[in-house]
């Protein structure tokens, strides 16, 4: 049948749906589709077709909407929480599926989340007899915003994701087109008005400037939109995306626009300039689908996904270019097997191994399935080098149930083990021992209700009963078995019925029982037929150094493998979605809440974002990690309420940084002590008391690194705010100096508090000027006469004082986040900025502040340098807008005289950096972009 319509719009007749279907048809039938993407020329998508009038309930589908929704080739739903009461939009959803492919309905998101505006036929695939059988996400402009004026400005943005749909290309091309060709209509209509500005110039001038005027100003918020686009796209995990959105915003080749601070702003943090050895994100990959599963190569350069339609893909995990896709014929499971060299998959119609590089097929049998074998996926030996698999015949009736030992680089059966006789018997767990001789298992036996533990021997199949007995009923327990480094066998049980215990059977001694410990555990609710019901849930279980984790949910134990005692448990803030426990038995650990951390083995956990855990800021629903050691580990996040994106992030080195200084073993935190005048720098390990244990003098200038030396009497140097470092390499404290060259330690006067201040007053002193606080209070005086310039009213738990710029500048602290600077001779507000949202609270006890100043960047840079946090940070300044520009992590200090940066990671010692310009870091974003899309060509072409 001919069809007439490009799209047929279906929507609630509510206000605000009535509102976005106008728009949305208006949009389509008069956009212009760019030459270059015309089919047969035509330079429009066609009419679009809208009912006018809610029809009646009870009514059918009437014989013109039914042939309006036949001659449409897309349905778009305007989606909102109301979408799914109106029957009418559900019956020509239901009605346009029956006639037309699922991939041709389009959604706009016009109020809610998603989960709650989707109608479910859209999201949800069934089978004939009704059944789930998957998930899909549809393609969707997002337009949910809170006042009216902001979901104008996303509807430009977000109604190209249904034109590009339309169109039949992707969203990224028609964006930039239609950027391109917005700065185009700006430059023509720029010519016209000089034309006209030509021929009455005498009259004309001052409109032209005022026309000059606004469009700048609308640049301006445009860039403004753009910066805050790129922040949320970061925050989302979209890190290419960000990049390409904070340079659309700032001025460059082929962008001309004025600068906006907050561009600056959005790319300095995503860029992460200052750090070192830290989490951060590394690259992003975006699909079509939704992903099902993640795995990652041992060596974490790989990320392999699969969907519900049996599609892998790998990608390059530094780039986040693809490297393949294959269809697999509805494989569901992913792993890759390190010696094997390649993307297993294995599923309900077999298995089957693909090359890294290209996606070449190795090797395929429709004979082995993983999904009924090894706790729900295939069983690998510890050098993936040989699985176990179930192995099945659909073409015979087979009373016993039979394991294969594969060989995972070719594919060939090594040899076969029945389960024993009679149907009914099911492997829940499995493993294979390091040397490759033993596999345990854990095999239910459905007649009998009840599970045993057995010990099966590769080389001839023997297979030896460990434990009978254990509990069995469907879907009421879940068993995790593996081999210990010493080759005992470890298994763990979670049981409904209340048995959960991890149990350790003794290779030395016969495989006899060592201990029984038990342990609590969580419940986990799943829908099952249309029901809730809770299923036991054991997440983690490993054991590296004698030490054994376990993991349920939001519960983690730490064992003794030798008494079976628990060592510590604690309880996380997110579900465990991916573990991994290395040879020092510390763990690596993803949480439901985004949070990725490190465990010690005496279970310190780390939850604030800095140098050893990351938060991605919002929900993740699968995750995936490898590395031998956490700190050069790789981890893949898919987030929660968006699918279609898996998100690398990894420990970054800035290879432009070098090591300047170490610090000592009893050190936990490194204050650096600049001189004001000159490139000499005390840097002073504090141990975990915040005792002054050690200091060493660097000459940045130079290069040079001085002994390091303990300090004599640590509490005179506890408290880095009070500390100054003379031109002459003398260490003063209230009251002491010392010589840092002969280390001779002599009393000094201690500077006096200016008069009617008690001791415990909050003062700084610049040049000669005096900037005292009596509760919110500040007074600027004159040292010398002691005469008012002036009185500020500051904000609440102002907690530190500094002068700037010799005396003109005063620069306020606050305990909650809060930095302002002020004119210290009129007390004028400059600057205000609040950086609570980043945990960054300034403690003026345990902190160092300094201020440095570019004069021919316009920048000024205030540092923070707290034994409260576990690394330095940097807020950079616009002193001429006075806007702030930059929160730089890590950065601890400028030397003067110089382009270099300190910084000061929590267990590393100093390390020199130089420091980067805004033009620097657009190149730094802009090779990061190109190397992205060089390797997504390339892999194209492949």
């Amino acid at each position: 049948m001919e069809r007439r319509y490009k799209a047929f719009i279906s929507y609630r007749h509510l206000p605000l749906e009535t509102s976005v279907a106008k728009k949305m048809h208006r949009r389509i039938e008069h956009y212009i589709i760019p030459k270059e993407l015309r089919k047969d020329w035509e330079k429009k998508l066609g009419l679009v077709f809208r009912d006018q009038d809610e029809l009646p309930i009870a009514s059918n589908l009437t014989e013109n909407i039914e042939q309006a929704l036949d001659r449409s080739e897309y349905l778009i739903v305007i989606c909102s929480p109301e979408t799914a009461k109106s029957p009418w939009v559900l019956r020509e959803i239901d009605y346009f599926l029956k006639h037309h492919d699922r991939d041709h309905i389009l959604a706009v998101l016009a109020e809610g989340r998603p989960e709650e505006a989707f109608p479910p036929q859209m999201t949800e695939i069934r089978d004939e007899s009704g059944e789930l059988g998957g998930r899909i996400e549809p393609i969707a402009a997002n337009i949910v915003a809170p006042t009216h004026a902001k979901r104008n400005k996303l509807f430009r943005i977000e109604s190209l994701r249904i034109l590009a749909a339309l169109i039949g290309c992707h969203f990224d091309a028609l964006y930039r087109r239609e950027q391109r060709y917005r700065r185009r209509r700006t430059a023509a209509g720029l010519t016209a008005a000089g034309l006209i500005a030509a021929a009455f110039i005498g009259m004309l001038l001052n409109r032209n400037a005022q026309i000059r005027a606004q469009l700048q100003q609308t640049q301006i918020n445009e860039s403004r939109a753009l910066s805050a686009l790129s922040e949320r796209a970061y925050g989302e995990g979209d890190y290419l995306g960000a990049l390409r959105l904070a340079l659309e915003a700032l001025p460059g080749a082929g962008r001309d626009r004025p600068y906006v601070a907050e561009a600056e702003r959005a790319l300095s943090g995503e860029l992460d300039l200052y750090r070192r050895g830290v989490i951060g994100y590394a690259s992003s990959v975006e699909q079509d689908t939704m992903i099902q599963y993640l795995a990652l190569s041992e060596d974490g350069t790989t990320l392999a996904t699969a969907d519900s339609y049996g599609t892998v893909r790998a990608y390059d995990a530094a780039t986040g270019a693809e490297r393949w896709q294959r269809s697999t014929d509805g494989q569901s499971m992913i792993f890759l097997p390190r010696e094997a060299g390649g993307v297993l998959t294995s599923g309900g119609k077999g298995s089957a191994l693909y090359a890294l590089a290209d996606g070449a097929e190795l090797w395929s049998r429709d004979d082995l399935d993983g999904l009924n074998f090894g706790g729900f996926s295939p069983s690998f030996s510890p050098s993936g080098r040989l699985g176990l698999l179930f192995c099945y015949d659909e073409s015979a009736q087979i009373e016993t149930e039979t394991v294969a030992l594969i060989d995972l680089k070719t594919g060939k059966t090594l040899n076969e083990y029945p389960m024993g006789p009679g149907p009914g018997r099911l492997c829940a767990a499995a493993a294979i021992d390091g040397q490759e001789t033993r596999a345990a298992f854990v095999l239910k036996d459905a007649q009998s209700m009840t599970a045993s533990l057995c010990l099966l021997s590769l080389a001839d199949g023997e297979v030896r009963t460990l434990e009978a007995g254990l509990p069995y009923s469907v879907g009421a327990e879940r068993y995790r078995v593996l081999f210990t480094e010493e080759g005992d066998v470890l298994l763990g049980c979670d049981s409904m019925a209340g048995a959960s215990a991890i149990r350790l059977y003794e290779r030395g001694k016969d495989y006899a029982l060592r201990f029984e410990t038990p342990i609590e555990t969580e419940q986990v609710a799943q829908v099952v037929n249309s029901g809730v019901s809770l299923f036991p849930s054991l997440d983690l279980l490993d054991c590296r150094a004698g030490r054994i984790a376990a993991g349920s949910k939001h519960e983690l134990y730490m064992l003794d493998a030798g008494s079976g005692g628990i060592l510590w448990h604690r309880t996380l803030p997110g579900t465990i979605l991916a573990a991994k426990m290395y040879a020092n038995a510390c763990l690596g650990l993803t949480l439901s809440d985004g949070t990725v951390t490190f465990c010690t083995d005496a279970g310190s956990l780390s939850y604030t974002q800095g140098v050893y855990s990351f938060s991605s800021g919002y929900a993740l629903n699968a995750a995936a990690m490898q590395g031998d050691a956490y700190w050069n580990g790789a981890f893949v996040l898919t987030p929660d309420g968006y699918r279609r994106r898996a998100v690398v992030v990894r420990f970054l080195d800035n290879p432009a940084m070098h090591q300047i200084a170490g610090v000592g073993k009893d050190v936990a935190r490194t204050i650096l002590i600049p001189s004001d005048t000159e490139a000499r720098i005390a840097c002073i390990g504090y141990d975990p008391t915040y005792r002054a244990a050690c200091c060493t003098m660097l000459d940045a200038v130079e290069g040079s690194t001085g002994e390091t030396f303990a300090l004599p009497a640590p509490e005179l140097w506890a408290l880095p705010d009070l500390l100054r470092l003379t031109d002459g390499g003398v260490l003063l404290s209230p009251g002491h100096a010392l010589d840092t060259n002969t280390l001779a330690l002599t009393e000094t006067e201690a500077e006096p508090l200016p008069a009617g201040i008690g001791e415990n007053a909050v003062w700084a002193r610049g040049g000669s000027r005096l900037a005292l606080l009596e509760g919110r209070t500040i007074t600027v005086r004159d040292a010398g006469s002691g005469g008012t310039l002036c009185t500020i009213e500051a904000f609440p738990a102002v907690c530190k004082l500094l002068f700037a710029r010799g005396d003109e500048l005063l620069i306020a602290f606050s305990e909650t986040g809060t930095l302002c600077v002020y004119d210290a001779e009129s007390g004028k507000l400059l600057h205000s900025s609040e950086h609570g949202e980043k945990n960054l609270l300034f403690s003026g006890r345990f902190a160092r502040y300094s201020v440095s100043e570019i004069p021919e960047e316009k920048r000024m840079l205030v540092f923070c340098d707290s034994l409260g946090r576990s690394e330095a940070v940097c807020i950079a300044l616009d002193t001429e807008s006075w806007d702030c520009v930059g929160v730089y992590e890590g950065a601890a200090a400028c030397l003067a005289g110089t382009n270099y940066m300190l910084v000061s990671p929590y267990l590393d010692g100093v390390w020199l950096c130089p420091r980067w310009t805004l033009q620097e870091m657009m190149e730094k974003a802009e090779t990061i972009l190109a190397a992205a899309e060089g390797n997504a060509e390339s892999g194209k072409g492949a």
